[in-house]
């Protein structure tokens, strides 16, 4: 029987080794990627995501929270974060071999954002904008290295989540009305949802949401909200329809939890429809919380999927 020999650490080329971000929020009424504005070489003045290397004494979850900081001044610790997976393609990166460790994030509680280290500058993107300049690009690609596969797969990964598990819930204030939860999903999957519909396919997840036993009546403006600066009272989901397109909304091709197509079409369609928060009837929205469940059952279904 023989032995293997002993390893030796020359007998392999040497890597270095990077953390990636794709931060998410959801900012007037869109759903956003954070991108930075590169500063130095390679790629200099080009789009990309954050990151950068790892020190010797971090992991890559360390590094992903710290370049995040160093970039763009937003702490990670404040909302979640979970990797997406690993890019070693030879050649990702022009300089060396470099392996990179991508993540991706929720962050609701935003402050301002500006470049730092590394970057230029640092702002939010709007996703369906990033995906039409993406696929414009051609071979070149649009951001530095290959970061526009990351994106895509974070994009991706972020609108499959709200599928099958209570993420959705992340993006909102502690307390929120059914509306703003609505709004999410919408941001997020790019389409509009049947306001009626879509509370009882949600009420009725054991796990997901629960009733604070309160109304937007008992906001004051010193309430914490994560999604409003100036009056409190207000939902997020006024600041979110405020912004929406003008455009007629097109009928959904999918039904959510299996419900029947005519209860699906979307509110602007139902003359004389309520909206869910209770604005319409002149009533304060209720105040709902998330359950603490992280996954959905039975799950949503995407519309058009």
């Amino acid at each position: 029987m023989t032995s293997d020999p002993p390893h030796d650490p020359f007998s392999h080329p040497p890597f270095a080794v990077t953390a990636d971000i794709a931060m998410f929020t959801i900012r007037e009424g869109r759903f956003q990627l954070l991108l930075v504005e590169r500063g130095k070489p390679p790629f200099l003045g080009r789009l990309a995501l954050p990151g950068g290397f790892l020190h010797p004494d971090e992991d890559a979850e360390t590094t992903a929270r710290r370049e995040l900081l160093e970039e763009t001044a937003l702490d990670a610790g404040t909302g979640h974060l979970e990797q997406l997976r690993t890019y070693s393609t030879p050649g990702r990166d022009p300089r060396q071999r470099v392996v990179t460790v991508a993540f991706w994030a929720i962050l609701p509680a935003l402050g301002s954002v500006h470049g730092g280290t590394d970057a230029r500058t640092a702002d939010f993107v709007p996703v369906e904008e990033l995906e039409a300049d993406i696929a414009a690009a051609g071979p070149g690609g649009h951001l530095a290295f290959d970061h526009d596969r990351i994106a895509t797969d974070a994009i991706e990964r972020a609108r499959s989540k709200l599928e099958y598990t209570t993420f959705a819930a992340r993006f909102c204030p502690h307390e929120f009305t059914m509306t703003d939860l609505r709004l999410v999903y919408e941001a997020v999957w790019g389409t509009e949802l049947e306001p009626a519909n879509f509370r009882r396919k949600v009420e009725g997840i054991e796990g997901f949401v629960r009733a604070s036993g309160r109304s937007t009546r008992d906001l004051t403006p010193e309430t914490p909200r994560y999604w409003s600066d100036s009056d409190a009272r207000e939902s997020w989901s006024v600041q979110m329809l405020a912004h929406r397109s003008q455009a007629p909304p097109a009928i959904l091709e999918a039904p959510m939890l299996g419900a029947a197509p005519r209860d699906f079409a979307p509110a602007a369609l139902q003359k004389g429809s309520p909206d869910s928060s209770g604005r319409r009837r002149g009533r304060p929205a209720s105040l709902y919380v998330w359950d603490g469940s992280e996954d959905l059952f039975p799950p949503f279904r995407r519309p058009g999927t």
